[in-house]
């Protein structure tokens, strides 16, 4: 088990003054350029890096927006956010708690026993996620390979620290987002470091040409439903087929 080597650190959760001890005791699961995320038993906890108005500046999670995504957390149905918030002990706002997912490498995952209505599924709960988005007036941003995180319960999406909160166009801007999220996925299955550059070349004009697509996703289910029994590889190896013949 790995564990952080910065020292002690106490937080408080806002919502009821309930006191972690020491946050660098617990698990280190995963870590990136903006925080590092520990094991919290059935939960997550991010520790935030940077102050307060270097995350400002850089679009990260910010107490505001924070506050957003914990006022609707038991809504989100596949979109991984900030549940409860916590300060540090000189009350600046430091962590936030979240799911955690006992989550399974893509290159590892058993994508043959997922099934297209069980993808479409999953879509749809992201569906929900986005309009809720929308809702609360914050647009989907910076979603690449690492934002997907897959578990038994097949398809989540985490990194929300880099959404942005803005009070126009968040319907046609997590329209595109959550286009572009779908057609990612259905690339990185068909995605072969073999596949020469014109392949690829056609993969990624597809991709960039489905998010703009209004109707992608009314299509994609029309195109899915039929054969909604069939495996998520066995339709992407004929997309992947029909798109660099």
């Amino acid at each position: 088990m790995e564990r952080n080597n910065y020292g002690k650190k106490t937080i408080t959760l806002v919502d009821n003054l309930q006191t972690l001890a020491d946050l660098h005791s617990l698990e280190k699961i995963g870590a990136g350029h903006d925080g590092i995320v520990y094991r919290y038993g059935n939960k997550a906890i991010k520790e935030l890096k940077y102050d307060i108005e270097t995350r400002k500046k850089l679009s990260l999670m910010t107490f505001e927006k924070a506050q957003s995504f914990v006022k609707y957390s038991n809504d989100f149905k596949r979109l991984i956010v900030p549940q409860a918030i916590f300060l540090d002990e000189n009350g600046s706002f430091c962590a936030y708690l979240m799911n955690y997912i006992d989550k399974i490498d893509f290159i590892k995952y058993p994508f043959n026993t997922i099934t297209l209505s069980t993808f479409l599924n999953a879509i749809y709960n992201l569906w929900d996620d986005f309009n809720l988005l929308n809702k609360m007036q914050i647009i989907a941003n910076d979603i690449n390979p690492s934002s997907y995180l897959l578990d038994d319960n097949f398809l989540h999406l985490c990194d929300t620290d880099k959404y942005i909160m803005r009070t126009s166009n968040t319907t046609i801007y997590n329209r595109e987002k959550f286009n572009y999220m779908i057609a990612k996925l259905l690339y990185l299955l068909m995605y072969d470091k073999n596949n020469g550059k014109e392949n690829l070349k056609s993969l990624n004009n597809w991709v960039r040409k489905q998010a703009n697509n209004q109707s992608f996703l009314k299509k994609l289910t029309e195109e899915l439903t039929p054969i909604s029994n069939e495996t998520l590889p066995e339709y992407t190896a004929y997309l992947k087929r029909k798109l660099t013949k």
